[in-house]
């Protein structure tokens, strides 16, 4: 008896809510936005396809350079583009045209906008969203065993100008599914954060938290160090300020992964701009907005060194930018450094200049 209570208890108290039930209670409470969050859905099963071809990837060989006609195939950002990236960004591609809601997609992996009247005939019909995709952030971890990622947005349409419509006020939804020891699919909704995890015994995701916000502060930045002799003056100077505070160093390099970790536990990642990358590396509109858009709804911040990304134009769908994100002390704290303010007062106390 005693342990049927338990199981009872036990059952009661470690219930999730699955993400099945979880669309079908926003369905009804936003009916209006069924098509919203049906895209949602299938950027969801889509991630999950992904994820098993990920798990199986060296069975299937679909690590390494994708290679067509003996020509190792690049993206337009000069990188060779990986096996695994060619099949999941057809593979988002074909099920997001297949909603025959979705205008257009804007892919890292492709040159221009792919619009998805030419690729399912659906010239006719009432076209509302428009999505960019990383359709596999980090896909050169995949060899390695190392976290990957899918990132998204979705935009509204409100104009045939496609560039016109990538502005902070369409944003209907941002997210990532997070490839690692578990997958992980956080999205923005509603002006809400919602945190999901796979559970494999289900077979569906199940939510872990609809509330997260960034810690004020964390000891904890994450940069590629490598890179160090390259980096501005101000960002060597800053790395020597945490270093001497002994500030926690992790560097996994998906930026997903790295945003992960801080926006669960605090702290500030940066990406700076080197000799090499004199706008930055990371991609505004596939990587830099929608983590950054996350990233404001829980309460943290980010910048390029100058302005808030989520407040950057878009001119062109390829552009690169700096990125210094994560808690909001973390970033105004760097940001000093930026503006060669705190090179004086090293040991200034953080209590004093920040509300922690």
């Amino acid at each position: 008896m005693l342990l049927i209570l338990f199981l009872l208890f036990t059952t009661i108290f470690s219930y999730k809510i699955n993400f099945k039930s979880f669309i079908h209670k926003k369905k009804l409470e936003s009916p209006e936005n069924y098509e919203l969050i049906e895209t949602l859905d299938i950027i969801k099963k889509t991630a999950h396809h992904i994820s098993k071809l990920i798990s199986y990837s060296y069975i299937e060989n679909l690590n390494g350079d994708y290679i067509k006609n003996n020509i190792n195939l690049q993206n337009i950002h000069g990188e060779n583009q990986q096996k695994i990236d060619y099949v999941s960004n057809n593979l988002f591609k074909i099920n997001l045209c297949s909603s025959f809601k979705i205008d257009s997609i804007i892919s890292e992996e492709e040159d221009e906008v792919c619009y998805c009247s030419n690729i399912i005939n659906s010239e006719n019909l009432e076209k509302k969203f428009i999505v960019t995709i990383d359709p596999i952030d980090g896909s050169l971890n995949l060899d390695n065993g190392m976290p990957t990622a899918s990132i998204f947005s979705i935009y509204k349409k409100t104009s045939d100008d496609v560039i016109n419509c990538l502005n902070k006020n369409n944003i209907l939804s941002c997210g990532y599914i997070l490839y690692s020891s578990s997958i992980n699919f956080v999205f923005t909704l509603f002006n809400k954060i919602y945190y999901f995890v796979y559970d494999h015994d289900t077979k569906d995701f199940v939510l872990i938290d609809d509330n997260i916000k960034i810690k004020n502060f964390n000891n904890l930045y994450s940069i590629n160090e490598g890179y160090s002799e390259c980096f501005d003056n101000d960002v060597k100077e800053y790395l020597k300020h945490v270093k001497s505070k002994k500030y926690k160093q992790r560097y996994y390099g998906c930026i997903v992964s790295d945003f992960h970790n801080i926006l669960i536990n605090g702290g500030i990642f940066l990406y700076p701009k080197t000799n090499n990358h004199k706008n930055g590396k990371i991609r505004l509109l596939y990587e830099a907005i929608p983590l950054s858009h996350i990233a404001k709804l829980a309460n943290g911040k980010s910048s390029d060194g100058t302005m808030d990304i989520i407040d950057k134009k878009i001119n062109n769908i390829h552009e690169n930018t700096e990125i210094f994100i994560g808690s909001k002390n973390n970033v105004k704290e760097f940001l000093e450094f930026k503006k060669n303010k705190r090179r004086k007062y090293p040991d200034i106390n953080l209590n004093l200049m920040f509300d922690l």
